[in-house]
């Protein structure tokens, strides 16, 4: 977060109440980035900034208050999204667009009401416990939060005319979880998660029931022996769905399996990377096809089917090489050879990445891929954020 060096006197307005307030804003969620790019195509210059998470804080001793900021940097616009203020016993937020339900949203339900987004107006209570809410001009709701129980509720308006309205009482009692809602006219929803420790074996077991229909089962995870870790899951709703995952973790590298319900197997090997001095090599084996081997957190994802088809499989290599150049002028380089083989349709890719610094300031990233030549590209770069 980078302070402002200057001191404003803004008018805070909040509903019908004008305050003038001596306020210190605060920036943050700004990047700004310069790049060069060449390439087989020419090269190109871009200024790249990026405003999507700007926001702006104003600290005073008696609340907190703030903007975020909505950026369209396409069209050239600039918007408030946010306005919130804080103290001890009150919190108000306006919302240019925010829902009760969704992802990115408030969060206040799990299945109902149906996601709508709009202006929206929150009031919290804090010693209560209690937030008020309007969205548009069609919703009102509230939330209760009295530990473990939150109890949220719902009604729609048109005008002052009643529409629907709905409830959901959620927590956690003893390790269960639960979740019971009911909307007009008549839709309900129940939802049981259960965890358990029996011994070496986790079990979470769960229920689920709705209007259009209902499912039951249970994840599992053991750890028999130090080095092995099985896991899965078993589900029924009128026909059986499982799974069972075995990870075998050793210095010597991991093997990972699975066999799904009622005859797909999948396996993935990772040897323990070899590293000599400022070369390392790892390598990579498994069902499927590399490139859907992670996901794009980093998460391992099993792909492929050994018994529809055995000779589904890829190999993968990896040599990272960081030597030490001193040269002062450019940082230590690092260099990345990588090479992938997938048996069906005799494929093989092989590419080489080069990344360092220039005086610590420039960066600099050179690309070429071994078979599409001459695609190759070499961009030099900078950024800052605060």
């Amino acid at each position: 977060m980078k302070k402002l060096l200057v001191v404003l006197v803004v008018l805070l307005t909040v509903g019908l109440f004008a305050v003038p307030v001596t306020l210190e804003p605060d920036v943050s969620g700004v990047s700004v980035t310069g790049t060069i790019a060449l390439g087989q195509s020419g090269f190109d210059t871009s200024f790249n900034v990026d405003l999507s998470d700007l926001s702006i804080g104003f600290g005073e001793s008696a609340a907190v208050a703030g903007i975020d900021l909505g950026v369209d940097l396409m069209a050239g616009t600039v918007s408030i999204s946010h306005l919130y203020a804080e103290n001890d016993n009150l919190a108000l937020d306006w919302y240019n667009s925010q829902a009760f339900i969704g992802d990115y949203s408030l969060g206040w339900f799990s299945y109902m009401p149906t996601e709508v987004w709009g202006p929206l107006a929150t009031f919290n209570l804090k010693n209560l416990g209690l937030t008020l809410a309007t969205l548009d001009s069609t919703t009102v709701a509230a939330k209760l939060v009295v530990d473990p129980i939150t109890v949220a509720a719902f009604a729609d308006f048109a005008g002052y005319s009643f529409g629907d309205a709905g409830l959901e009482v959620s927590g956690e009692i003893m390790d269960l979880a639960f979740l019971a809602g009911f909307m007009t006219p008549g839709q309900y929803v129940l939802d049981l998660a259960y965890s358990a420790t029996l011994g070496p074996v986790t079990l979470n077991p769960y229920f689920y029931i709705d209007n259009a229909g209902w499912y039951v089962g249970s994840n599992f995870e053991v750890a028999p022996i130090s080095i092995l870790t099985l896991s899965g899951n078993v589900e029924y709703d009128g026909a059986i769905a499982a799974y069972v995952k075995a990870v075998l973790s050793h210095n010597l590298g991991v093997l990972t399996s699975m066999w799904t319900y009622p005859a797909v197997v999948q396996f993935h090997v990772a040897p323990m990377a070899l590293e000599v001095g400022p070369v390392s090599l790892a390598a990579e084996f498994g069902s499927g096809d590399y490139a859907n081997w992670y996901d794009a957190y980093g998460n391992l994802v099993l792909d492929g089917d050994m018994v529809a088809d055995p000779t589904n499989v890829s190999a993968t290599v990896n040599v990272t090489v960081t030597p030490t150049l001193g040269l002062g002028v450019i940082a230590d380089p690092t260099i990345a050879l990588f090479g992938g083989y997938k048996v069906v349709g005799n494929d093989i890719a092989a590419t080489l990445n080069v990344t360092t610094a220039i005086y610590d300031l420039v960066n600099v990233a050179f690309a070429l891929d071994f078979f599409d030549l001459p695609a190759w590209s070499l961009v030099f770069s900078y950024s800052v954020s605060f």
